[in-house]
């Protein structure tokens, strides 16, 4: 992989501490699903961030990935002046591991980018894909972490950050318009700068027509990659949780708030405070969704 030159002397401290932290152990369960099914690492970025991407492998423990899906829109925001990926910056990430792999996708359909493509391509249903975003330094056991949970837990989608409705300033939301109530130690949204790990299994294909649907219902939704995922969740009664340990080890790099960031867009004001404005977009979104989707919510399981 990469060194680390263009993180700042800050960054570049935090970076060599995530690096120091221990991976899970591969107990003997685990080793035995890894020596039969792979994982995959999933991620996309913008033109001027592909060349930064191997910062952020090159924090991850690897040793048990096959493959690495780096999804490229061919028009970046589906827009011929919206920036192009450099075949020399596509040519240098794909020299850094031989498994990492670049999927030209004939749409930009935002964030969720980094995850749908790769969830259709892959075939195994016990497959482990593993989303991550392009400006986080993750500590080294995010990977065998995901992993662990995914196999101990094979009906539950894990992440290293999530949100429980009413956690902070904005964050509550109306439970009459949410699918389902949360279970005991599981978060309503999954939080994609935490990394999430997803069991092809449970993803089914109509869940992923219905995440790109509401992906399509307005700019708000588009951009709220993490809120349409764990509505659809919660619509067919999957339960997500968070992995201890991972929340408070992960650092934002710096260039995550730059204009190319991809969940900026045009149509919505932008905030200083990113979570602030990440709410708005959540909120705003629920309201785009049809009342009639709504109504099919009374079945709901604790």
């Amino acid at each position: 992989m990469l060194n680390f030159h263009s993180l700042g002397a800050e960054e570049l401290e935090i970076a060599h501490d995530l690096l120091n932290i221990k991976p899970k152990r591969i107990t003997p369960k685990v080793r035995n699903y890894l020596n039969r099914h792979k994982v995959y690492i999933s991620c996309t970025t913008s033109p001027l961030r592909l060349k930064k991407l191997p910062i952020v492998l090159n924090l991850l423990d690897l040793s048990e990935v096959s493959e690495i899906h780096i999804n490229l829109p061919k028009q970046y925001r589906n827009k011929k002046d919206g920036g192009v990926y450099k075949q020399q910056d596509i040519d240098l990430v794909k020299s850094v591991d031989s498994r990492i792999k670049i999927h030209r996708i004939p749409e930009d359909i935002g964030p969720l980018t980094k995850i749908i493509p790769t969830l259709l391509r892959v075939h195994d249903p016990l497959s482990i894909v593993i989303s991550i975003d392009d400006d986080i330094g993750y500590p080294y056991n995010l990977v065998s972490s995901i992993i662990h949970h995914s196999v101990t837990r094979p009906r539950e989608i894990c992440c290293g950050a999530g949100i429980v409705f009413g956690d902070y300033p904005g964050s509550e939301f109306n439970r009459n318009f949410w699918p389902r109530l949360p279970s005991r130690g599981c978060v309503d949204i999954v939080e994609g700068w935490g990394g999430i790990g997803y069991k092809k299994s449970i993803v089914t294909i109509r869940m992923i027509e219905e995440i790109l649907k509401l992906n399509k219902l307005s700019v708000d939704c588009k951009l709220s990659d993490d809120f349409t995922i764990s509505y659809v969740l919660a619509e067919h009664g999957i339960k997500a949780r968070e992995i201890p340990g991972i929340r408070d080890r992960l650092e934002s790099f710096t260039y995550g708030f730059d204009a190319d960031a991809l969940n900026q867009g045009s149509g919505v004001e932008k905030s200083e405070n990113v979570d602030d404005m990440n709410m708005v977009k959540y909120h705003r979104c629920l309201e785009h969704i049809p009342k009639k989707t709504l109504s099919r919510r009374r079945s709901r399981t604790k």
